[in-house]
């Protein structure tokens, strides 16, 4: 088994974890993270020839899309009181 092999299993675990867990706002906002930072690595191990300005052009998008997810998160927590999916408050939402 090599290097590649476990970056595939643990993408393929990530996205399992993504469909069986889908309840919770920040289980899904780390199991997106967790898959964007899988991908970098896969790339990183395969040589991918990246310019050293676009490594920094992916990792600004991924903060910025962090942030962005945790920002939504804090608004709905404000709002319902927890960040269940599920939960019938988030229905009533009624914005910022």
């Amino acid at each position: 088994m090599n290097s590649l092999d476990i970056f595939y299993i643990m993408f393929f675990l990530n996205c399992l974890l993504l469909l069986f867990r889908l309840n919770n706002i920040l289980i899904i906002l780390f199991a997106f993270e967790f898959m964007v930072v899988n991908l970098l690595f896969a790339f990183i191990y395969l040589s991918v020839p990246f310019d050293p300005i676009s490594l920094l052009v992916f990792l600004a998008v991924v903060a910025g899309e962090a942030s962005l997810g945790l920002s939504l998160l804090v608004s709905v927590l404000r709002q319902s009181g927890n960040d269940n999916i599920l939960n019938p408050s988030i229905d009533s939402f009624e914005g910022f």
